[in-house]
């Protein structure tokens, strides 16, 4: 799972915090996904080989 984030997104920092914490959606995320993180607002230049 994708999950477009940022470090300056509130709305996202409110999902995370009062949705994925739910014990159902916790379970689900620890045990049935593979969880990346993509930080929208971070400008971070990468390496010409990655």
């Amino acid at each position: 799972m994708i999950d477009f984030t940022g470090h300056t997104c509130v709305n996202c920092w409110k999902m995370e915090e009062r949705v994925w914490s739910e014990e159902k959606i916790l379970n689900i995320l620890k045990n049935d996904v593979v969880l990346v993180s993509l930080y929208v607002d971070d400008k971070w230049e990468l390496p010409e080989s990655e």
